[in-house]
């Protein structure tokens, strides 16, 4: 009995995604497209704003304060214009590297404590 239950939900489950496949095609066809838009950065409200900070030398995060938007959101749009510091273009191959820069930086303002193992800081 319930051999022939899983028999019948395994074909349901094979008729389901073909009937599915089938609509993505025919869409295809008909010219539509799917999935998220795409955002164009470049067309940002801030754009412009973004670009001359970032060539003033001000950190992602002083510009995201500013203009009220999420680090993340900035550094985004600043990577889509092309904006760099020169700190970053002068520095050699890895100082471009964001993960890099963020390493260097905290090591040279923000060193870490370690207590040993076993006791309190």
């Amino acid at each position: 009995m319930i051999g022939i239950l899983a028999a019948v939900a395994k074909q349901e489950r094979v008729r389901l995604s073909e009937r599915v496949q089938a609509g993505l095609e025919r869409a295809k066809a008909q010219g539509r497209v799917g999935g998220r838009p795409k955002v164009k950065r470049e067309h940002d409200r801030d754009a412009k704003k973004i670009r001359r900070m970032r060539g003033e030398g001000q950190s992602y995060g002083e510009i995201a304060e500013e203009l009220g938007r999420s680090k993340a959101d900035v550094y985004r749009v600043a990577t889509t214009l092309g904006c760099r510091s020169d700190s970053a273009s002068a520095g050699g191959p890895l100082s471009a590297h964001s993960a890099y820069t963020k390493l260097k930086t905290y090591k040279l303002e923000y060193p870490i404590k370690c207590a040993p193992i076993g006791r309190p800081l």
